[in-house]
C-alpha cells in the first residue's frame, strides 16, 4: 500500500503543469456547456462544441500526453532520481548489454554491493557484455572532481576497484584519464600507451603527417591494397573502415561498389577529412567497433588497412569487439621479408620519425615512443583469429602486402 501511495504521489508530483491546465481547461469547459443551457440555435451548438472540444484538451493533457509520451521513450527512460534498487535488479536482468560509465559508482557501497555484485555475475553468466568506465584515480581529473564536489574521489574510485577484485577473472574495469573535451574523441580505453597517446593529443596532431608521408614504395602498396579490397567485398552490405586516416585508404572502392560504409579514427581531423569525400565516420575507438557501427546492415566487414592491426594497443580487443559486433574481419599487414622491413623504414623515415626496429617471436615492431606499429607473425594473427571463432583465409598481395581475413564460421 505504502509503494502505490509513493507511485501515485510521484506521478501527480511529475505532472503538476499538466494537471493545474487540465483543471483549468475542464472548468472552462464546464462554463462553456453550462452557458449552452441558457441559449439556443446556433449560440447552443457552438457553446457544446466549443465545451467539449476544450474538455477533450484536459483529458489529452492527463490521460492521451502521457501515452505518447511513453511511446516515444520506448526502452530509454529518464529518471529524475537514480533508483539503486531498481538499477541493481535491471543489471542482473539484463540480456544484452550493460554499460557503467561514472567517475565511482555508488553501486558498491555497503547497501548496494552484494547484490549489484551477485547480478553483475548473473548477466556475465548470460553473456551479456558488461563495460564498466571509472575515472582513474591518479589522473588530474580525479583531483578537480574531488575539488569540485569536496568528496575524495580518488580514495572512492579505489574502494570500487578493491571491491571489483572479486570479479577480476570476469570483468576488467576500464580507467579514463579525462572526459571528453571539446573537439576531441572520448577516451574509453586505457593501456599505458593510449594514455600517452591521449595526453599528447597524438591523434589529433599526427595523423595528417602519417597520411601525406607516403612515400612511392608505399603508395604502390596501397593501391594493391585497395584492388585486394574490392575483390573482397561481394556478399556484405556493409564495410567499417578501422583508421579511416581522411577517407583516403578503401573509401572510393567501397562507396563504388555501393556499400554502407563507417569509418573510425581517434583523430576529429581525420574524421571531419572522411566526411569531407564523401563517407560516414565516427569518432571513436576500433575496439569500440560492436557500439559504434550497431546501425550499419549485415552481413558487414571489418576493414583494418595500412597495418592498423598492428598500430593497437591489445589487438586481439578489436576481435573480440568483432565477434561482438557479428562482423567479419580483414586484416591487411606487411610481409616477414626484408624488402617489407626497407620500404616502413623509409616511410618513418619520410614521416619524420625516429625509431628502432626490433624482431621477436611476435613479429617486427618499430617503435619511436608514441608511434609504435608491429608487423604481427601470419601465424600469431591466424592463432588470434581462429581463438575468436574466424574461418581463417591467407593471401599476398603487390610486392609487400599480406591479408589475413576472418569470416564468421
Amino acid at each position: 500500500m505504502r509503494r502505490r501511495s509513493a507511485r501515485l504521489a510521484t506521478f501527480f508530483r511529475s505532472r503538476t503543469r499538466q494537471l493545474v491546465w487540465a483543471g483549468s481547461l475542464a472548468a472552462l469547459g464546464a462554463a462553456l456547456l453550462e452557458g449552452a443551457y441558457e441559449t439556443a440555435d446556433f449560440t447552443r451548438d457552438l457553446l457544446v462544441n466549443l465545451g467539449v472540444g476544450v474538455v477533450m484538451v484536459g483529458l489529452t493533457f492527463v490521460v492521451f500526453d502521457p501515452i505518447v509520451e511513453d511511446m516515444r521513450r520506448n526502452a530509454v527512460q529518464e529518471h529524475r532520481d537514480l533508483n539503486h534498487d531498481q538499477l541493481v535488479a535491471d543489471i542482473a536482468a539484463a540480456r544484452g548489454e550493460v554499460d557503467v560509465l561514472e567517475t565511482w559508482t555508488g553501486l558498491l557501497e555497503d547497501r548496494h554491493r552484494d547484490r549489484f555484485l551477485a547480478g553483475t555475475v548473473a548477466a556475465l553468466g548470460r553473456g551479456v557484455h558488461f563495460r564498466l568506465l571509472l575515472l582513474d584515480p591518479e589522473s588530474q581529473a580525479a583531483e578537480q572532481r574531488a575539488d569540485e564536489l569536496h568528496l575524495p574521489v580518488p580514495q572512492l574510485i579505489m574502494d570500487n576497484l578493491q571491491h571489483l577484485s572479486a570479479l577480476r577473472a570476469r570483468l576488467e574495469p576500464r580507467l579514463t584519464a579525462a572526459g571528453p573535451a571539446a573537439g576531441r574523441c572520448p577516451v574509453t580505453w586505457s593501456t599505458p600507451l593510449d594514455e600517452r597517446r591521449a595526453s599528447a593529443g597524438f591523434f589529433d596532431t599526427t595523423w595528417r603527417s602519417l597520411v601525406d608521408g607516403v612515400t612511392p614504395a608505399v603508395r604502390a602498396h596501397l593501391a594493391a591494397e585497395r584492388t585486394l579490397i574490392a575483390g573482397r567485398l561481394a556478399g556484405y552490405r556493409a564495410v567499417v573502415e578501422g583508421g579511416c586516416a581522411g577517407g583516403t585508404l578503401p573509401l572510393p572502392v567501397i562507396t563504388t561498389a555501393g556499400l554502407d560504409y563507417l569509418g573510425l579514427d581517434r583523430a576529429p581531423g581525420a574524421v571531419a577529412a572522411t566526411r569531407a569525400a564523401g563517407g560516414d565516420a565516427v569518432c571513436g575507438d576500433v575496439r569500440d567497433v560492436d557500439r559504434l557501427a550497431a546501425q550499419l546492415p549485415r552481413p558487414a566487414l571489418l576493414a583494418l588497412p595500412f597495418n592498423v592491426f598492428g598500430n593497437i594497443p591489445e589487438p586481439r580487443e578489436v576481435l573480440a569487439a568483432a565477434v561482438r559486433a557479428g562482423t567479419d574481419v580483414l586484416v591487411l599487414t606487411y610481409r616477414d621479408s626484408p624488402l617489407a622491413l626497407r620500404v616502413r623504414a623509409g616511410y618513418y623515415r619520410r614521416c619524420g620519425l625516429t625509431g628502432v626496429f626490433r624482431t621477436d617471436e611476435a613479429g617486427v615492431h618499430f617503435d619511436a615512443g608514441l608511434v609504435s606499429s608491429t608487423a604481427y607473425r601470419p601465424g600469431l594473427v591466424r592463432e588470434w583469429l581462429a581463438g575468436a571463432g574466424y574461418e581463417i583465409r591467407e593471401q599476398e598481395y603487390g610486392a609487400i602486402g599480406l591479408a589475413v581475413s576472418g569470416a564468421r564460421a
